[in-house]
């Protein structure tokens, strides 16, 4: 940074963002960072306490479980792209971990993330709404297929959350509808920016540039009109694994229009062989094992 003179950082990974915040006071003179506190960022990433304030504020969460009441859902209190998650249907299956968290099961098959930008008094610029179709694991993950959707209730539901935490920058909440009740349910809150970006970029909605002006000036127009019906696609490896879990035969619908790709592109298609290589490593590869659990 202090040879290059860049005007602006951003910090697309969770690791990276975690590190630049802490350490933020050593590169506040040197170049603008649009992200919000260290401490806000491990609240958010704390599935216990996130659920706790949620729960205050009236937005429905699924239920911490305190006795035995199958199917329940075990998963780490801090943690991200569903790594760690166990279903749990029998008393045989339960493990217990003071890292974790034993909640109730969300019966089903409706997902969507919910993403925002705030300027630095705090207050919602922009949101963008997806619908999971396909994602990697199948049971709760990365999107793999999305669509662009409008969601009133879920803009709604994030604002009033992350407004209280005091927000400042891009978030991205994910919410599974309850098919006992229709209800959204708040499963997670990501603080940096999502897999699917794309999809609102090729939307009309282009966070990174906003993060760029919002990082520059501490505040950007207000945007929340975008196209909806748009759809996105991660090919590989994202949906390529999902069609090995799933065998979906949808999956063979390469040339669908109005379709955006994570990594695909005519323009640039070397990212593509490098995704590929990367699929072949995560499948093999002793040290991406865990995530491959």
């Amino acid at each position: 940074i202090e040879k290059e003179k860049y005007e602006v950082l951003i910090t697309p990974e969770e690791e990276t963002q975690l590190l630049i915040a802490k350490n933020i006071n050593r590169f506040n003179s040197k170049i603008k960072i649009p992200i919000t506190k260290f401490e806000k960022i491990n609240f958010v990433r704390n599935k216990l306490k996130l659920i706790l304030f949620a729960e205050k504020l009236g937005i429905p969460c699924p239920k911490f479980q305190d006795k035995a009441q199958f199917p329940m859902v075990i998963k780490p209190i801090i943690g991200a792209g569903a790594r760690g998650i166990k279903y749990i249907n029998g008393p045989k299956e339960i493990i217990y971990d003071k890292d974790y968290l034993i909640q109730e099961y969300i019966p089903g098959d409706e997902y969507y993330g919910v993403s925002v930008i705030f300027n630095r008094k705090n207050k919602m610029r922009s949101a963008f709404v997806h619908k999971k179709l396909r994602q990697f694991p199948v049971t709760g993950g990365c999107s793999t297929y999305a669509v662009s959707v409008k969601y009133p209730l879920l803009v709604e539901l994030t604002e009033k959350l992350l407004s209280k935490i005091g927000w400042h920058g891009i978030a991205n909440a994910e919410f599974k509808i309850d098919s006992r009740d229709g209800f959204p349910k708040l499963m997670e809150v990501n603080p940096r920016l999502w897999g699917s970006l794309e999809l609102a970029v090729a939307s009309g909605v282009n966070f990174p540039y906003m993060l760029y002006e919002l990082a520059l000036t501490g505040d950007i127009k207000p945007q929340f009109d975008y196209e909806v019906g748009k759809k996105f696609r991660w090919i590989i490896h994202g949906d390529f694994l999902n069609f090995i879990s799933n065998f979906n035969l949808d999956f063979f619908k390469f040339f669908e229009k109005n379709t955006t790709h994570a990594v695909w592109s005519i323009r640039d298609p070397l990212p593509i062989f490098g995704n590929m290589l990367s699929l072949i490593d995560f499948l093999t590869s002793k040290e991406m094992k865990k995530f491959r659990d």
